[in-house]
């Protein structure tokens, strides 16, 4: 949040554009170390049935913010002035300092706090936050759960950034893959191409005036938000493998009308275009008016296929595991090497049989 402080005053108070590069930069570091925390903090402080909600209730709150700030920005273009973009950058000071006074009040991490050796202050800190008394049945649980699964890490350890693509017993690597994969190809799907250049997309490609293009591009905004409701109350009890398999078939059939339908507004390609970039998040954004202008209504077919059939897909049905309901340390056993656990892969679960007596739940208990 002090990140996100300092970048928005260097935006609100710049004069030329290094400046302003300068404040976006930091601010998006600090975006990133929030966005990156803030799912790992809020998966060790819930009960494993509420983790799902928990989690996707930030991608909620993003969308919320996105609506918020979309159309706080649009009634401001009508003042003029540096003023007009200035004070959005400047609100976001107001947002950031709510969050960091909230946060004095939190409790540290339990888990970093037992792997730090404050044992007393783990334990308050999982009192207060699941309200159970230090005696309790649960809190024991909890405690020996945790143990555990630091043991099982420190085993595995380094401080090597190699050990980040180890293939360890609780296969790090393979870890590591799929939650660079899922983020990677959750950008390359386009969804980039949409919430931020919606407005130049219905301008270019659809014909549309500049005023009517905004007011529709907000509505698509608040369209995205509804659509970010479902998951936070019910992605408990649908899983997340069928989620994430719905949800790409949707997105890639939803790219693909948009491309048929955009195909008869006569805006054919007035150049050929070719398109090699990395599948993140910044590439996305910044090839996206590049897209739009050299081959319009296809550009919705290329993150339909990468979003639908190559990609997407098939590495979710394949690779992706159950982990609905599962704690923090059952999810850890659905890794483990063969020689210790077996994993069979349904289409609405996955159930670990784990050797020496120890049985972890299936995913959709």
């Amino acid at each position: 949040m002090i990140l996100i402080i300092i970048g928005a005053v260097l935006q609100a108070c710049s004069f030329n554009l290094p400046e302003l590069f300068a404040g976006r930069v930091i601010t998006g570091l600090g975006t990133g170390l929030k966005s990156s925390t803030v799912p790992s903090y809020q998966s060790e402080l819930c009960l494993p049935h509420l983790r799902g909600r928990l989690v996707s209730a930030q991608l909620l709150f993003v969308a919320v913010g996105v609506v918020f700030a979309y159309w706080f920005d649009y009634a401001l273009h009508f003042v003029g002035g540096s003023f007009a973009w200035r004070f959005p950058l400047a609100f976001q000071i107001v947002f950031a300092a709510i969050v960091l006074v909230l946060l004095l009040d939190l409790p540290e991490s339990p888990r970093w706090l037992y792997k730090a050796g404050r044992q007393r202050d783990a334990t308050q800190a999982l009192c207060r936050v699941f309200d159970q008394a230090e005696d309790s049945e649960f809190i024991r649980l909890e405690q020996e759960s945790i143990a555990k699964a630091l043991e099982l890490e420190s085993r595995e350890s380094s401080n090597s950034w190699l050990s980040l693509f180890k293939n360890d017993a609780v296969k790090t690597r393979r870890r590591v893959l799929l939650a660079y994969a899922v983020m990677i190809l959750d950008q390359a799907t386009g969804i980039n191409l949409v919430v931020f250049y919606i407005p130049s997309a219905l301008t270019i490609n659809v014909g549309m005036d500049p005023s009517t293009a905004q007011i529709v591009a907000g509505c698509v905004q608040i369209v995205f938000m509804l659509g970010s409701l479902l998951p936070t109350f019910a992605l408990d009890r649908m899983g997340r493998r069928k989620t994430m398999l719905w949800g790409s078939f949707g997105l890639g059939f939803s790219m693909m009308m948009i491309a048929i339908l955009l195909s008869f507004e006569g805006n054919p390609s007035t150049a050929s275009a070719a398109v090699a970039f990395f599948f993140l998040n910044f590439i996305v954004v910044m090839v996206s008016p590049i897209i739009i202008n050299r081959i319009g209504w296809k550009s919705y077919l290329i993150f339909m296929v990468i979003a639908f059939k190559f990609a997407f897909v098939p590495i979710i049905y394949f690779f992706y595991p159950e982990t609905s309901n599962l704690s923090l340390e059952e999810i850890d056993h659905l890794f483990l090497d063969s020689s210790n656990s077996v994993g069979h892969v349904h289409d609405e679960k996955v159930t670990v049989s784990v050797e020496e007596g120890t049985y972890v739940r299936s995913a959709s208990e």
